[in-house]
């Protein structure tokens, strides 16, 4: 079972305190609610590091679900590799809607500050819209 931890200063010694949890290290407090949203981002990353796995392993069916999963919950991000593993395991799919998806990801990554591969991307990707 996962641990909950404090944020500041990433100890594992949380106890109830009413309805909140108080950090014994540092004394940070936290709602039901804060500690959900980090089970929520963990869960993400791990979401993320398993389909990048299985698409890299070529189980492009696991990786579409996996990738869906995060899509569900409004990540376009997520929406845009569902459907870069929906055309490897259709390669005479049109590719247009899959470019579209790209390009709504670029736009999500850049108004979040965007990381990673599509900070990198996004002014080569750019360039060609002209």
């Amino acid at each position: 079972m996962r641990k909950i931890k404090c944020e500041l200063c990433g100890q594992r010694d949380l106890l109830k305190e009413g309805s909140r949890f108080v950090c014994q290290t540092c004394g940070a407090a936290y709602s039901a609610d804060q500690l959900r949203r980090q089970f929520d981002l963990d869960d993400q990353a791990e979401i993320y590091a398993e389909a990048k796995q299985a698409y890299r392993a070529k189980r492009f069916k696991q990786a579409r679900q996996l990738y869906l999963a995060l899509a569900e919950e409004g990540d376009q991000q997520g929406a845009f590799y569902a459907s870069l593993s929906s055309s490897q395991l259709d390669p005479a799919a049109d590719f247009a809607p899959l470019l579209n998806q790209l390009r709504t990801a670029l736009v999500a990554s850049r108004e979040k500050g965007g990381e990673g591969y599509f900070a990198f991307a996004s002014p080569p990707l750019r360039r060609g819209e002209r």
